[in-house]
């Protein structure tokens, strides 16, 4: 799948907000392919759980984006993770290679799926393409 090289593909995302920022909920925002391009800016639908990446279509075609994680939330999302490896692994072809330690890549290989998370200072942007 070739994915569109349009600026509007990837949000506009602060890597550094406000110092009183209150921690975000862990969730992640979806959107169809077919709706981007150049013209039409980058919307977000409503929130998913994590969890509920359990009952999306192995076709489907949409990216995820879990914006602006606080560090504190790292351990929720780990956990979380693992919850999802030990559930899809009855059903997927799945490694799963976690790296804790901050400014490290999490890399999530599932069948026909690919998750990457990049961990930055304090903060966390994922990255979920499923082909």
């Amino acid at each position: 799948m070739t994915l569109p090289s349009s600026p509007t593909f990837m949000p506009s995302i602060s890597l550094y907000p406000s110092p009183h920022a209150s921690p975000l909920p862990l969730y992640v925002y979806s959107m169809p392919l077919l709706s981007l391009s150049k013209s039409t800016p980058c919307l977000l639908s409503p929130s998913l759980s994590l969890l509920h990446l359990l009952h999306l279509h192995h076709r489907l075609h949409i990216p995820l984006h879990i914006l602006l994680l606080h560090f504190s939330l790292l351990p929720t999302l780990h956990s979380q993770l693992q919850r999802v490896h030990l559930i899809l692994q009855h059903h997927l072809l799945i490694r799963l290679h976690l790296h804790i330690p901050i400014l490290q890549y999490l890399l999530l290989h599932l069948h026909r799926h690919l998750v990457v998370l990049h961990f930055h200072h304090q903060l966390c942007l994922i990255l979920c393409f499923f082909c």
